[in-house]
């Protein structure tokens, strides 16, 4: 059976890897490997190249094409054209904008009990209502935006949620990582919290 993933948000970049113990520093260049990171009481912990197990990055440069060539494109749940926009560095049409009317399926995505979503996000809106970011018909790591803020979780529904508080509107770099036991979330290199998670299969 496929995997799906459905995004329903102003994106950049989305990125999925697999991997064992990660650990997330903060991205310093605007390139597809760039780091994420994990800060706690103890400052950044280690560095990964999230190139490193890399299993599709999706750019939205003016396409829904995976830059890794290892997944399928991704298609429009409509008949209209995916809306781009300016990116987190000015550039026009480099980053996916989404009116929540419709979403991009992106099939084909592996799973494992050890994997990380990544994407960078605007939100236009601090009033809208909860609406999925990045959603798994597995039990991957999600996004969701609530308002002016975000969480972190994973299926099945029921699991716990980490929240990252009130965030501006401007880019924000989110990672999740679960790996079959435990959910973390970061938000912008910082850690916001991991809680206990329901087993997935490998």
């Amino acid at each position: 059976m496929k995997k799906q993933l459905l995004i329903l948000a102003t994106i950049t970049a989305i990125v999925f890897t697999s991997c064992s113990k990660e650990k997330i520093e903060t991205p310093q260049t605007n390139q597809p490997e760039e780091i994420a990171g994990a800060r706690g009481g103890g400052g950044i912990i280690a560095t990964v190249d999230l190139k490193k197990g890399l299993l599709g990055l999706f750019e939205f440069n003016g396409n829904l094409i995976d830059r890794t060539g290892k997944l399928e494109d991704g298609v429009t749940n409509t008949s209209s054209p995916a809306s781009y926009t300016i990116d987190r560095k000015g550039f026009r049409g480099k980053a996916i904008k989404f009116n929540g009317i419709y979403h991009v399926s992106l099939t084909g995505v592996p799973h494992s009990a050890r994997m990380s979503v990544a994407a960078w996000i605007k939100y236009d809106s601090a009033t809208a209502m909860p609406n999925v970011i990045v959603s798994s018909q597995s039990d991957g790591p999600q996004f969701v935006q609530d308002y002016n803020y975000f969480y972190g979780y994973s299926n099945p529904s029921g699991n716990p949620k980490i929240y990252s508080g009130a965030l501006n509107d401007q880019w924000h770099f989110l990672v999740a990582t679960i790996d079959g036991a435990t959910l973390r979330f970061y938000v912008d290199g910082s850690l916001v919290g991991s809680v206990a998670s329901s087993d997935v299969d490998d």
